[in-house]
């Protein structure tokens, strides 16, 4: 038998594993929301299937129950200052001053007098820029700045009004419908982005254009691509306040993201971008609202959250702890600068980055590695593999820690791992992320 045919029954045998693997996790998901359904917090009569829904996430439940009342300001939002910009031919300045003025009517709605808050703080981020930009440390001050903020709001959270006087108190009962705090942790990156823009424009951008447009096929079009528009420095003028603000909060971006550099975005507000056509930004909008569907069919039929709100994860077999901790990571993989708490934040961020050791270990010996013959290609294709495998179960381990036991139910997660029931379990886990891998590989190879 030539190679080509066995790589492709390989990879066949792989994904026939990996699809009976991911309708075993199904089965075994349902079964589990279903048995302990009567004792899980947060659960709410649903609409699917006579389902119960599953809203013991805070963030999610009034982002869900908002909705409504969003969609139709952020409507109202972009007809407004899309008509103001075309009719009065708003640049720059113009273009700026129409979305903050609409942008922060909106942050009023979300924040109440917590804007207060975020103009604050963000006013403090833009003198510490314009002041230091210049010195050699200026970047590792902006950061230092934001991730203290960053842990004093959490802290804090939120700050009261009552802490700067018993004047303001009354200001504590219209702090709106969003907390202020969690949705800043995404204005926390434009501000890091901003500062780091700046500098680095001070400093002379080292970005050849011309050596860039001859690579980049949307660049030799004509159009301009995305990372252009990042690295390409602006001048010093356009580095101002007024822009500054309005790239922080800008309505269509504040809650979710994406985040964009702060160059991009400027250099958008002159020339706004012609990459994509209305067809593929309301093919973008109906991505959107099938993912909002299939995290209510998951809410609906998975109850992954409401095991962690509830702690009934101490009850679960080790098996039955990855499937939680594996339902719970697709669950807040789109919120986890939003929604997740601090301390499991750091805890996650830490092990994520000490488990990525084995990975560039084996890398680096497999990179070292020249294979000359059809078992020395073999050797290499399995060691890729087996690095891989192994870096997924240490990001498992802080999947969670950082999603479902935090950092003081690392003792009971290790008891229950440990045990001698336990190991067929983590064999198997172990063996299907090396499928997983297998199967990458087979596709970036062309098999």
């Amino acid at each position: 038998m030539s190679g080509v045919p066995w790589k492709r029954l390989e990879l066949a045998v792989l994904c026939a594993y990996a699809l009976v693997f991911y309708l075993f996790v199904i089965r075994k998901s349902l079964h589990l929301s279903q048995e302990y359904s009567g004792r899980l917090y947060g659960l709410r009569a649903g609409s699917l299937a006579g389902r119960l829904n599953d809203l013991s996430d805070a963030q999610w439940r009034n982002f869900r129950g908002n909705l409504p009342v969003l969609t139709a300001v952020m409507g109202a939002f972009l007809i407004v200052a899309n008509a103001l910009r075309y009719l009065y031919s708003l640049k720059s300045r113009g273009a700026s001053l129409v979305w903050l003025i609409l942008s922060l009517t909106y942050l009023c709605y979300l924040h109440g007098a917590c804007v207060g808050f975020i103009l604050a703080i963000a006013g403090i981020n833009y003198s510490i820029v314009k002041l230091f930009a210049r010195f050699k440390y200026c970047t590792g001050l902006i950061w230092s700045f934001n991730l203290a903020m960053l842990i004093l709001n959490r802290v804090y959270e939120g700050y009261s009004f009552s802490l700067f006087g018993q004047k303001l108190a009354f200001l504590d009962n219209y702090r709106g419908t969003f907390r202020w705090h969690i949705c800043f942790n995404f204005v926390v990156l434009r501000m890091i982005s901003f500062g780091c823009d700046y500098c680095w424009t001070l400093r002379s951008s080292h970005f050849d254009h011309k050596k860039h447009m001859q690579k980049c096929e949307v660049c030799y079009s004509g159009k301009t691509c995305y990372l252009a528009l990042q690295e390409k420095g602006l001048s010093v003028d356009k580095y101002t306040f007024l822009t500054y603000l309005c790239y922080l909060t800008y309505a269509p971006l504040y809650i979710a993201g994406p985040v964009v550099s702060y160059n991009a975005f400027a250099a958008q507000l002159d020339v706004p971008q012609k990459n994509y056509s209305v067809g593929q930004i309301c093919i973008y909008g109906l991505r959107w609202i099938l993912n909002f569907l299939l995290m209510e069919a998951m809410t609906h039929f998975f109850h992954y959250n409401a095991f962690v709100v509830s702690r009934l994860w101490r009850q679960l077999t080790p098996f039955e702890i990855f499937i939680i901790s594996y339902g719970v990571r697709l669950y807040t993989l789109q919120l986890i600068f939003i929604s997740i708490h601090l301390g499991k934040l750091i805890s996650w961020a830490w092990l994520t980055c000490l488990f990525f050791v084995p990975e560039i270990l084996i890398k680096s010996l497999s990179n070292n590695f020249q294979a000359k013959s059809a078992l020395g290609r073999f050797i290499h294709r399995e060691l890729g593999a087996i690095g891989g495998a192994v870096t997924i179960s240490c990001l498992m381990v802080a999947n969670l820690v950082g999603y479902v036991v935090g950092p003081s139910g690392i003792k009971v997660l290790m008891s229950q791992m440990l045990q001698k029931d336990a190991l067929p379990a983590l064999a198997t886990i172990f063996a299907t992320f090396y499928v997983g891998v297998k199967v990458i590989i087979c596709y970036l190879t062309n098999v």
